[in-house]
């Protein structure tokens, strides 16, 4: 049956799981960091980004009694609205939806399939950029991971085009790397793939609210990288360490102009080092 639903945010969702009784438990707690300007060159022209800042809000750990999953974007139909889930920084719009007002959806939600309860949102591993923005916080609560064996939800496999360069589990090289690299405890076997061109009924849903409220990387979640990174390295945080430079090669976009000549340079003036992973 087509309906009507409210397009909503991750803090309307917690404000929902409140009025509800839905929340689990809370961590973390809100906080500003200050980014500053940088400068940029950009095909000739150059100029400086503007100082920002990124806030911090706490996570919320949600057990959501009854919702349908769009596979499209891993949205969350619940009740009368539609929220953020797989997707939540980058909150994409579906095609599937048709937009009758700029706060409503209509929408047919029939014939969904089932995933098994209970079930926990996980979001997007099948690309290196989104697996930072919208499902690290989330692995990074390791003892949460350790103490479950239910099924972790995350995006189609193909999403993005990358099918080729996946493993079979859906997840893309370098993530699964990092993965091990942060000895997060986790069977690669629970990840469950939604389809892009399905619907999903789930009970008794799981999903930690992510506690960046733009799209960015949070601190913790990048201290807590650079932490393991230095420790399975054998170095102390603050030891000086030479330059490393992480090169791109055999890509079809996002490639670097002058790549070999800035490795020469890193290489004659500072004593640089660069790898491709």
């Amino acid at each position: 049956m087509t309906k009507f639903y409210r397009v909503g945010t991750q803090a309307d969702l917690v404000r929902l799981a409140h009025a509800r009784g839905w929340i689990e438990g809370v961590t973390g707690a809100e906080e500003t960091d200050e980014l500053f300007p940088v400068p940029y060159v950009d095909a000739g022209s150059s100029g400086m980004l503007p100082a920002a800042s990124v806030q911090t809000a706490p996570s919320y750990r949600l057990r959501i009694p009854s919702a349908f999953v769009h596979g499209r974007n891993l949205s969350l139909f619940i009740e009368d609205g539609v929220y953020p889930g797989g997707f939540a920084h980058s909150y994409m719009p579906s095609t599937d939806w048709q937009w009758v007002s700029q706060t409503h959806v209509r929408y047919d939600l029939s014939s969904p399939q089932t995933v098994a309860q209970p079930a926990e949102m996980l979001g997007i591993v099948s690309h290196w950029g989104h697996f930072f923005v919208d499902a690290l916080d989330r692995l990074l609560d390791r003892e949460a991971v350790a103490r479950s064996t239910h099924p972790l939800l995350i995006g189609d496999a193909d999403y993005f085009k990358l099918k080729p360069a996946l493993n079979e589990h859906g997840v893309v090289p370098q993530v699964a790397e990092l993965m091990r690299y942060l000895r997060i405890p986790m069977d690669f076997a629970r990840l469950t793939v939604l389809s892009k061109t399905a619907n999903y009924a789930a009970s008794d849903l799981l999903i930690a609210t992510l506690p960046t409220i733009k799209p960015a990387i949070s601190s913790a979640a990048m201290r807590e990288v650079r932490r393991c990174a230095f420790q399975a390295c054998g170095v102390e945080a603050g030891t000086h360490m030479s330059t490393i430079f992480v090169g791109r090669h055999d890509v079809k976009k996002r490639f670097l102009i002058g790549q070999s000549e800035f490795s020469d340079h890193l290489d004659k003036v500072h004593g640089g080092k660069t790898i491709f992973p």
